[in-house]
């Protein structure tokens, strides 16, 4: 699904990709690690929130008990 989509829009990516995942479907554990530090230091320096991390405290719009449910039916 993702091959067919850089290939329509990134076709310069494809082989890179191609090669960095044909033995296995994720990413090496020190490309991880390189990634994870990169992000860190461009969320420091442009001092982005990491809102993704679960936080308890943060609070979610409430749930109407009433609300009608979307009807996931296509076609109908």
């Amino acid at each position: 699904m993702f091959l067919p989509f850089l290939e329509a829009n990134f076709p310069q990516l494809v082989e890179s990709y191609r090669q960095r995942y044909a033995s296995r479907a994720f990413l090496s554990q020190a490309y991880r690690k390189r990634l994870s530090q990169l992000m860190a230091r461009l969320r420091q320096k442009y001092r982005i929130r990491r809102d993704y991390d679960c936080d308890s405290r943060r609070t979610h719009p409430p749930v109407l008990a009433d609300a009608e449910q979307m009807n996931l039916a296509f076609g109908r």
